[in-house]
C-alpha cells in the first residue's frame, strides 16, 4: 500500500498531525512525500491514498501552481476512485478559483466553486454534521468563505455551525472516495468513526485504531458537548 502525501513542508494549523496518525494506522504502508518543485509520485503511478491539508494564502498559490500541470492525472484518479483526503485550506485548490477582494486566482478549476478570502473577517466555530449516518464534529478557523455550484456533492450534512457559507447547509465535498473539508486540524483523530471506515476501504482492509476504546470515549464526548444547545457554536 502507497500513501503520498503533498506538501508536508506547508502543513499549518494541526493538520500536519494527519499525516502521522495515518501512519501509526497503516504500519505497513509505503508513504512517498512530495515537496513543492517534485513530480508527484500520482503524476505517473496510482497511490492507495493521497492526502493534502492546510496551508497558508501564499502556500496555496504555490500548491495550485505546483498542480496545475496535472489537473487532470487528478480527475482520472478521483474518477477511478483513488483515495484522497483534503482538509482546511487545501479544499480551496480544488475550486474554479479564489478572490481576494483585489486579485482573483485561478484554482485547479476540479469543482464548480469559488471563495472569497477576507483577511480581515476570520470566523471561528465548530462543526456538527454527518456523513450519510456517521456522525462528524469539526473546528474551523477561516478568512474564506466558500460558494459552490448545483453539482458540487455534499460531504457533511450540517447540525450544527455554518456550512461552506452562512446559507449553505453541507460543509465539504466528497466525490467517488475524495472527501474534502475546510475543519481544520486533526481531522482524523477528532473523528475516529470515519477515520476507521475511509482508511479501512483505502486499505482494503480492517483497520483499527490506535487507543480506539479511548477515541470514541472522546468522540461521545465531545459530540454531547457540541450537540449541547447551550453551548456557542461559533463567534
Amino acid at each position: 500500500m502507497t500513501v503520498e502525501i503533498l506538501y508536508q513542508e506547508q502543513l499549518q494549523f494541526g493538520d500536519e498531525e494527519n499525516p502521522k496518525f495515518i501512519a501509526r494506522c497503516l504500519p505497513e504502508a509505503r508513504f512517498v512525500y512530495t515537496f513543492i518543485g517534485d513530480r508527484p509520485y500520482f503524476a505517473d503511478n496510482t497511490p492507495d491514498l493521497i492526502y493534502m491539508g492546510g496551508m497558508t494564502e501564499a502556500g496555496q498559490s504555490r500548491a495550485i501552481r505546483a498542480l496545475t500541470p496535472y489537473r487532470d492525472r487528478l480527475r482520472t484518479l478521483i474518477d477511478g476512485g483513488t483515495h484522497i483526503l483534503l482538509t482546511s485550506t487545501a479544499q480551496n485548490l480544488l475550486g474554479r478559483y479564489i478572490d481576494d477582494g483585489e486579485t482573483r486566482e485561478e484554482a485547479l478549476g476540479l469543482y464548480d466553486f469559488y471563495v472569497e478570502r477576507r483577511l480581515m473577517k476570520r470566523y471561528t466555530g465548530y462543526v456538527l454534521g454527518a456523513w450519510d449516518e456517521t456522525p462528524i464534529l469539526g473546528f474551523k478557523s477561516q478568512f474564506d468563505t466558500t460558494f459552490p455550484g448545483r453539482d458540487v456533492k455534499p460531504f457533511i450534512r450540517m447540525k450544527r455551525g455554518i456550512g461552506m457559507n452562512r446559507d449553505c447547509d453541507f460543509e465539504g465535498i466528497h466525490d467517488h472516495n475524495l472527501f474534502a473539508t475546510s475543519c481544520l486540524g486533526p481531522f482524523l483523530v477528532v473523528n475516529p468513526l470515519f477515520a476507521r471506515a475511509f482508511l479501512s476501504s483505502a486499505a482494503g482492509r480492517d483497520v483499527t485504531l490506535p487507543q480506539e476504546a479511548l477515541m470514541l470515549e472522546c468522540f461521545r464526548d465531545r459530540q454531547r458537548e457540541f450537540e449541547d444547545p447551550a453551548r456557542k457554536i461559533d463567534r
